[in-house]
C-alpha cells in the first residue's frame, strides 16, 4: 500500500475479495515468519561459535526439502527454492546480529 493509504484501483468487481483473501493470507504469512524467526534468535543463542551461523550442509538440506514439498504440494520448485534462499539469507543476517547481541 501507498504512503497516501489509497488502493490501487480495481479491474474487475471479483477483485475485491480476492484482493482482502490475499491480504488475510499475507497476514497469517507473516505471523508464521515471525515464530521461524524467534527460532532463528533461539539458535544463534546456542549456537558456542559466530561461524556457525551459515551452515551450508543445513542451508542444502533446507532447499531439498522445500523443493519436495513443493513437488508435493504442485507448486513452482523453482519458485520455492527462491523463496527460501532469500528467506534463509535474511535470516542468516538476523542470526548474526542475535549472536552478536548476546555478547
Amino acid at each position: 500500500m501507498s504512503e497516501n493509504n489509497t488502493r490501487a484501483p480495481l479491474p474487475c468487481p471479483e477483485m475485491g475479495k480476492i484482493r482482502e483473501d490475499i491480504d488475510n493470507l499475507d497476514k497469517d504469512i507473516l505471523q508464521l515468519l515471525k515464530k521461524r524467526l524467534n527460532l532463528i534468535e533461539q539458535a544463534a543463542l546456542v549456537k558456542p561459535e559466530r561461524n556457525q551461523v551459515r551452515d551450508i550442509a543445513r542451508i542444502d538440506e533446507v532447499i531439498a526439502l522445500i523443493r519436495q514439498e513443493a513437488k508435493i504440494a504442485n507448486y513452482p520448485e523453482d519458485m520455492a527454492e527462491a523463496i527460501w534462499k532469500n528467506i534463509i539469507e535474511l535470516s542468516i543476517n538476523y542470526e548474526y546480529d542475535a549472536y552478536d547481541k548476546k555478547g
